[in-house]
């Protein structure tokens, strides 16, 4: 009964391995005619170049695709004068906060004298654990 199973299983294995070369060597192309010569097939023109309704329908792809660039350009120029009151914005602010801290800077700083009274005392006070 073993031996029986084995080449049972044995010709199944022999018999996919033949359909599997079969089928690698015999393979089916759709579309192919079975010709073998080497002429490329040629470009011929359907000549609609004078078919007006072939031409209005170029015209009209043309101006949708036109009509888009237009918008876009339009959109990119709003986007722009955005942009330019922001920088004139943003550079009013920056001068006013340069002036700010200029005036901040000189306002702060005392006048000479009292720089050097606050100097004198300093000089004048014993340091901690010195005596």
């Amino acid at each position: 009964m073993e031996e029986l199973l084995a080449q049972l299983t044995i010709g199944l294995m022999v018999t996919l391995i033949l359909y599997s070369v079969y089928r690698h060597f015999n393979k089916v192309v759709e579309g192919a005619t079975g010709s073998q010569d080497d002429n490329k097939p040629q470009y011929k023109d359907p000549n609609l170049q004078s078919d007006p309704l072939y031409l209005a329908t170029i015209n009209a792809s043309n101006i949708t695709f036109l009509k888009s660039q237009i918008d876009d350009i339009t959109t990119l120029r709003q986007q722009m004068n955005l942009l330019n009151e922001k920088v004139e914005n943003n550079s009013t602010q920056i001068a006013a906060l340069n002036t700010s801290l200029q005036n901040t800077g000189k306002s702060s700083i005392p006048p000479e004298s009292q720089t050097n009274e606050m100097a004198d005392s300093a000089n004048k006070v014993t340091p901690v654990g010195s005596t």
